[in-house]
């Protein structure tokens, strides 16, 4: 019976390692043609802060294991995971999962560098999952043409008397360079408001860089105007 025992637990981590395996060879096929994508894109490894394809590959795989561990992962149905994709024109949006994050948090760094903002990978990757993980809270999605990921929004929910109740905020919206100028930011907006409505919401807003008048009037031409008013800060 041990050496029986013993052969079954053998095989059982054989299975497991294979596995294991299997996924990282999909995952790394997965990230290899995303990074096509981005290099095509004029976004190559060069544009991506020093180390953080590194760093990002360790802190995913810490913050997977440690959700395994203290079992805080859940169906994929209780975490809103399920592909949620609807098509507006040649643009497809594809409603995030945790196999996404590492996609997501590149092009975050592309996007804070273009803001010119630093980026911390640790935060936005616990702010990125809770997101996924929490779907009253608001939803990431991924922009995607031909099944190709070329952009991302977020769209979170907050709440405001003022504003009749629940409200939402774009919190980030990001196309690659070689994709803009075809009308889809517009069309992301457009999704997210159609979501908005369809969640109840009468009032959503928008932060937008004070030197960025271009984005300003695109936000202006499509609704959104500026109240007499500034927005505050603070960390707590």
């Amino acid at each position: 019976m041990p050496a029986m025992s013993s052969f079954g637990a053998g095989v059982a981590t054989d299975a497991k390692t294979e596995v294991q395996a299997s996924t990282k060879a999909a995952e790394a096929l997965r990230m290899g043609e995303f990074m096509n994508t981005l290099s095509a894109a004029g976004c190559g490894p060069q544009n991506i802060s020093a180390g953080f394809l590194c760093s990002l590959s360790v802190l995913c795989r810490v913050g997977t294991e440690g959700r395994s561990q203290h079992g805080n992962s859940k169906p994929a149905a209780a975490q809103g995971c399920e592909m949620h994709m609807t098509e507006m024109d040649e643009l497809t949006f594809k409603r995030a999962t945790q196999e996404d994050v590492k996609e997501l948090l590149v092009l975050m760094d592309l996007l804070y560098e273009h803001d010119g903002q630093s980026f911390d990978v640790a935060h936005a990757l616990r702010a990125t999952s809770e997101l996924i993980l929490t779907p009253e809270a608001g939803t990431i999605w991924l922009l995607q043409s031909e099944r190709r990921t070329v952009g991302y929004c977020v769209l979170t929910f907050g709440f405001s008397i003022e504003f009749h109740g629940r409200d939402a905020l774009v919190d980030e919206l990001f196309l690659l360079p070689t994709q803009r100028g075809k009308g889809w930011g517009k069309l992301a907006l457009e999704f997210m408001f159609q979501q908005c409505r369809a969640a109840g919401v009468e009032a959503v807003h928008v932060d937008v860089n004070l030197v960025n008048e271009h984005a300003a009037a695109v936000y202006r031409h499509l609704g959104f105007v500026q109240p007499d008013r500034r927005r505050m800060t603070k960390w707590i």
